[in-house]
């Protein structure tokens, strides 16, 4: 299952995986790829298309990290947060 976010404007080229973006970084979310249970599972929590997310901590060994989500908070496992695709605001350099 995909779910994109009409963007027909923005340059999908800069857009990057969730989990490679840095405590502090946001964006709003353009694309979520995965199987249809885990999509409708991040979907729910808010995880969707065109919501702005920013990254707020990773854990000590990496995994889980927090997202907030307007006034959410959620904890995701890092291959999940792979399945969301960021456009951040600012470019995420390595």
């Amino acid at each position: 299952m995909v779910v994109t976010l009409d963007t027909a404007n923005r340059n999908l080229g800069a857009a990057v995986r969730l989990d490679q973006l840095k405590p502090g970084d946001a964006g709003v979310v353009v694309e979520v790829t995965t199987t249809d249970l885990r999509a409708r599972r991040l979907i729910e929590l808010g995880l969707a298309p065109g919501r702005r997310i920013r990254f707020v901590q990773r854990a000590p060994l990496l995994d889980p990290i927090l997202v907030q989500v307007g006034e959410g908070v959620y904890s995701l496992r890092r291959d999940d947060a792979a399945y969301l695709m960021v456009l951040p605001d600012s470019p995420v350099h390595d």
